[in-house]
């Protein structure tokens, strides 16, 4: 039996459907479709008992994860740094940027096995985007303009950059046909909505994305820090607590290095502390457990199959030109193929 809250095949064609049918026919991904039904079908991962309620991806120290967890809500969560030492020796978990390709073979398909083992039409996926290559203060160092939108490729972290927003994009497009509610963060100043795949986001939702912003310093941050997240909620607006106060502006602690350039102007540099204002406080975690009932309540419809067309009959009609390489999809496609966990009947069929 398939190891995935998503109970039946039935159940798998209508998700599979719902990834197909997309306005735009350059949006369709058939790659990807078939990590998702070769995952379905790999026997070696275990059954969860309890449907995740929060999942939580590049999760950091994973803070809204275990304040989800205290409140008595199953949930996952995934990032390169929790993986270390703990699940293979050789490699790190939940690692996309592997030596085996831009995208980690068995590492997409461990993502999307987590997004299936969710609850259906009743959990919620938050997604913390590495924003390194995206921030417009490393714009002049990653070149990623609206004329430029994928920025310096010779340079590695905006290679990876690249490939994580992708992947990002695909898993978020998978939360959607499952039913369930996403919000991908980033920095206020961030350019990922200049990124070409973005345009997937906006065929495959006819716009229906909500986005909103807030200042981490209302939840308890270090530093004032203006944050921005989409989703398809339109609840989602409950994050922002509105204007930041003078007196909260000043209280501040700012951890960056001042300094006074050639020109007499002041500048500021970050430094080795300036690290620690990253993870989102607790209570931001505390803010977004609150409100889930509210998300989930005020979902936007997935994507519902336009025409009567089998599987098959949607295959052939997408196209495979663009098989985004940068989040390296066929090397994923290839290790699931090969594995012998895969289910005698899909094998046979």
């Amino acid at each position: 039996m398939p190891t995935c809250a998503v109970p039946t095949e039935a159940d798998l064609d209508m998700v599979v459907l719902r990834l197909l049918s997309v306005n735009c026919p350059k949006a369709r991904l058939p790659a990807f479709v078939f990590i998702v039904i070769l995952t379905f079908f790999n026997s070696n991962m275990p059954m969860v008992t309890t449907p995740f309620r929060v999942v939580e991806l590049f999760a950091g120290d994973g803070k809204l994860g275990k304040t989800a967890h205290y409140a008595h809500m199953s949930t996952a969560q995934l990032d390169i740094c929790m993986g270390r030492n703990s699940w293979r020796r050789t490699r790190k978990a939940f690692d996309l940027l592997t030596p085996e390709g831009i995208a980690s073979t068995d590492c997409m398909w461990l993502a999307v096995w987590t997004l299936m083992n969710a609850d259906p039409g009743h959990f919620m996926c938050w997604i913390a985007l590495v924003c390194s290559s995206f921030s417009a203060v490393n714009v002049h160092t990653s070149r990623r303009t609206p004329t430029t939108p994928w920025g310096d490729v010779s340079k590695a972290y905006v290679r990876a950059g690249n490939a994580l927003a992708s992947i990002s994009i695909l898993l978020a497009t998978l939360r959607s046909a499952l039913g369930g509610c996403f919000a991908i963060e980033q920095p206020r100043s961030s350019r990922l909505v200049t990124y070409p795949r973005w345009e997937r986001f906006l065929h495959l939702f006819d716009a229906r994305l909500w986005w909103v912003a807030w200042w981490a310093r209302h939840y308890g941050a270090l530093t004032p820090k203006r944050h921005i997240c989409w989703s398809n909620t339109s609840q989602i607006g409950r994050l922002d607590r509105g204007k930041l106060s003078k007196a909260m502006r000043e209280s501040c602690i700012v951890k960056t290095t001042k300094k006074v350039n050639k020109n007499g102007k002041i500048t500021f540099s970050g430094n080795k502390f300036l690290k620690q204002t990253q993870p989102d406080p607790i209570a931001f975690g505390l803010r977004v457990v609150r409100c889930l009932p509210h998300f989930l309540r005020c979902v936007a419809a997935p994507p519902q199959p336009k025409v009567e067309m089998e599987v098959p009959q949607l295959f052939a009609l997408t196209d495979v030109a663009d098989t985004w390489p940068e989040a390296g999809l066929l090397d994923a496609c290839m290790y699931l193929r090969g594995s012998k966990h895969l289910l005698e009947n899909l094998l046979s069929n």
